[in-house]
């Protein structure tokens, strides 16, 4: 490829001819369907003006001759019932069939709402605009008002304002985890597994994994990691989830949603035939993309009847190698990625694990079922299921 110091990655140069948003092409250049001076693409690629770049086998054009392509914004009120793909497996209404035919690309939606949610969405042809709104490093302001039908009654008002306290108390998570899992008639799959003495993981900033809920406070800025595993009927579910304390900062943001990204790169190389280290790889290889390290010595793993089973899942790796998926096979995938480097270290507690250079570390987890065409997330809602399906 020419060097040239107007070269840029090459996912910014096609989002900014409004041919997706970068993540879309991101997921182009590892299908190999993204070539450039007729060499297959890879991510981190650079491109300049006098590359030669194609999609599919089309040339891209990008003359400086031709006229340039103006940005539209569109706000769409997105009704109860619609989903926010282009094409739904289930046959749902999307978005995108009632939206007009923009004048020159592609309309590519900044956000999401899920399918049972309605309120505004916007859309752009602008794949860089796209990005900028979305990604945290542009520090772009956002506020939601959400309209909650029904009146909460005192008992439950009462909970959530005990719930978290900021600066002058502590997070009552385990025991609100604890009232819930009796609540829906299961149990902790933590709760005396080796020793552990929680209900649930709390993690927090530069904690890792297996954190102890106690008396630590949390304060404004915080990350929180919530891990939680459940019995239910004799299964087992497994799943984690990041938490923001107030505003976080533009790195600790970036952290935790590069992570969720990362989590969601490696459910999508879920289908039969593919192999253990295509998750890893696509986990690894976008999240050092994005500037961060993957810790190694923790994985996800094989669950059912029993809480750890094989396969070991790794979250990072070679495409191609290890076993190979089937259909019925279930496990969790939950990258643990740190802003610092990868080392991590076991506190005397022996549970918690914690970055060696003090940086912030982040952990996304789901519980994926090998589906006859794909995947399937069993830690999400019903709706949820059916349209990441």
């Amino acid at each position: 490829m020419n060097e040239d110091t107007t070269t840029e990655r090459l996912q910014k140069v096609l989002a900014g001819l409004g041919l997706g948003s970068r993540r879309e092409i991101e997921d182009w250049i590892r299908a190999g369907r993204v070539t450039v001076n007729g060499k297959p693409a890879e991510l981190g690629v650079r491109a300049g003006p006098a590359d030669e770049i194609a999609i599919d086998g089309r040339s891209v054009q990008r003359a400086a001759s031709s006229p340039t392509l103006e940005t539209v914004v569109l706000g769409y009120h997105k009704p109860v019932g619609e989903v926010t793909t282009r094409k739904d497996p289930a046959g749902r209404p999307t978005v995108f069939d009632r939206l007009p035919a923009p004048p020159a690309g592609r309309w590519i939606v900044v956000g999401r709402l899920d399918v049972n949610t309605s309120g505004l969405l916007l859309f752009t042809t602008d794949g860089e605009l796209a990005h900028r709104l979305m990604h945290p490093s542009s520090e772009v302001e956002r506020e939601y008002l959400v309209r909650v039908r029904h009146q909460p009654d005192a008992a439950t008002l009462t909970r959530l304002q005990q719930g978290v306290q900021l600066e002058d108390g502590w997070a009552r998570f385990d025991r609100m985890a604890a009232e819930l899992m009796r609540e829906h008639d299961c149990k902790s799959a933590f709760l005396g597994y080796r020793g552990f003495p929680g209900h649930i993981c709390i993690s927090v900033n530069e904690e890792v994994v297996h954190g102890i809920p106690g008396d630590r406070i949390l304060v404004e800025g915080d990350i929180v990691g919530v891990d939680c595993g459940v019995i239910k009927d004799g299964w087992h579910g497994d799943t984690s989830r990041m938490y923001f304390v107030g505003k976080p900062q533009v790195q600790a943001q970036r952290l935790v949603e590069t992570c969720f990204e990362g989590m969601w790169r490696g459910i999508r190389t879920v289908a039969p035939g593919k192999r253990l280290g295509d998750i890893g790889h696509a986990i690894q290889t976008y999240v050092e993309s994005e500037g961060f390290s993957v810790v190694r010595e923790y994985c996800g793993h094989g669950i059912g009847r029993v809480y750890h089973e094989d396969p070991q899942v790794l979250h990072y790796g070679d495409p191609g190698t290890g076993l190979e998926l089937r259909p019925g096979m279930t496990f969790t995938i939950e990258p643990m990625i740190n802003a610092g480097k990868r080392h991590v270290k076991l506190l005397p507690d022996g549970w918690t694990v914690v970055t060696k250079d003090h940086s912030l570390s982040a952990q996304w987890e789901h519980t994926v079922l090998v589906t006859d065409s794909g995947f399937e997330v069993l830690t999400q809602g019903a709706e949820a299921r059916r349209e990441a399906a």
